[in-house]
């Protein structure tokens, strides 16, 4: 178990994980989610993310999941995700994928070689909504074994 800044001490469950080909060759052992992407934790235990990375272009999706892993569509003030390498690191921001009338969407992408360049080298996840603030972080994927 290991400290968290508030105090409070907890243990973390062992997940089955799958391992999966990278387009470069690499395989690593994340969680996969519903949609096929790799998950991800939020601060706020009850929202989780996943990110699937398409094959043939440069788009990126994000999909914003409760708990239980069914599908959240809430309405963004922001979506960013910023790398974690880098001082000079910019922040990419996320539209919307196809979001409803009320302008909520669970997926928001964003076209952008740098951006999947970036999820390999580990990035912070920002999600503004409202006064709800989901932060969250994606671990740098190592293509050696580990």
């Amino acid at each position: 178990s290991h400290s968290h800044d508030d105090g409070t001490e907890h243990e973390h469950k062992e997940v089955a994980s799958t391992s999966h080909a990278h387009a470069d060759g690499s395989t690593c052992t994340c969680e996969l989610g519903e949609n096929g992407g790799h998950l991800f934790a939020f601060e706020n235990q009850e929202f989780k993310g996943e990110y699937v990375i398409s094959k043939d272009s440069d788009v990126v999706r994000f999909f914003l999941l409760n708990s239980k892993d069914e599908d959240v569509s809430m309405k963004v003030d922001s979506f960013k995700v910023t790398p974690l390498a880098g001082a000079d690191a910019v922040a990419f921001d996320l539209e919307a994928d196809s979001p409803n009338g009320d302008g909520k969407s669970h997926i928001y992408m964003a076209e952008d070689k740098d951006l999947r360049i970036a999820l390999n080298l580990g990035v912070k996840v920002e999600v503004k909504s409202g006064d709800t603030v989901l932060t969250g972080t994606i671990d740098a994927h190592e293509a050696s074994d580990h």
